[in-house]
C-alpha cells in the first residue's frame, strides 16, 4: 500500500499492487503522507526512501512472523510454561522493537524532503492522530456495561 499509493502517477492511477509487505511498514505515517499533496520529485524520494530499506523491512516482518508463530506454538503446546512464554514474548517484543526503530528512522528520512508547510501539516495531522487515540483510551477507562 505505501510503495504503490506514492509512487502514483500525474494522472492519479496507481500501479498494480506490490506485495502486501508495504502496508505494514507504512501504515505508521503513510495516511498522513496522502494528505501531504507531495510533489512528483518528493514521490520519487519517498520511493527511493523505502526500496532501498526493503530488505531491511522484509527481515524485520520475518522476524515478527516467526515469533508469533513460535509462541503460538508454544502456547498450545504448554499454556502453563510461563518462562517459556516469556522468552517467546521477548522476542516479540525485541521484533516491535526493531519495526519501531524502523519506522522512525524512514519517518525521519522522508521527513527531510518535505517542505516547512508540509512538515506543519504532518505535525497537525499528527496531533489529530494523538488526540483519536486518546480518545480510545478514554472510551477504554470507562467502565464497561456488562
Amino acid at each position: 500500500m505505501f510503495g504503490n499509493s506514492i509512487a502514483q502517477d500525474s494522472t492519479g492511477t496507481s500501479p498494480e499492487p506490490q506485495k502486501q509487505e508495504w502496508h505494514h511498514h507504512g501504515a505508521m505515517f503513510w495516511h498522513e503522507l496522502k494528505q501531504l499533496n507531495l510533489t512528483d520529485a518528493q514521490k520519487q524520494q519517498v520511493k527511493q526512501i523505502l526500496q532501498s530499506n526493503r530488505q531491511n523491512m522484509r527481515s524485520i516482518e520475518k522476524d515478527m512472523l516467526t515469533a508469533r508463530k513460535d509462541i503460538a506454538t508454544t502456547m498450545f503446546a504448554n499454556p502453563n510454561d510461563e518462562a517459556a512464554l516469556r522468552s517467546k514474548a521477548a522476542a516479540i517484543s525485541n521484533a516491535i522493537t526493531a519495526q519501531i526503530m524502523n519506522h522512525a528512522q524512514l519517518l525521519s528520512q522522508i521527513s527531510k524532503i518535505l517542505t516547512p508547510d508540509q512538515q506543519q501539516k504532518l505535525n497537525q495531522l499528527h496531533e489529530e492522530h494523538l488526540t483519536r487515540m486518546q480518545q480510545m483510551i478514554d472510551r477504554l477507562n470507562q467502565p464497561s456495561d456488562s
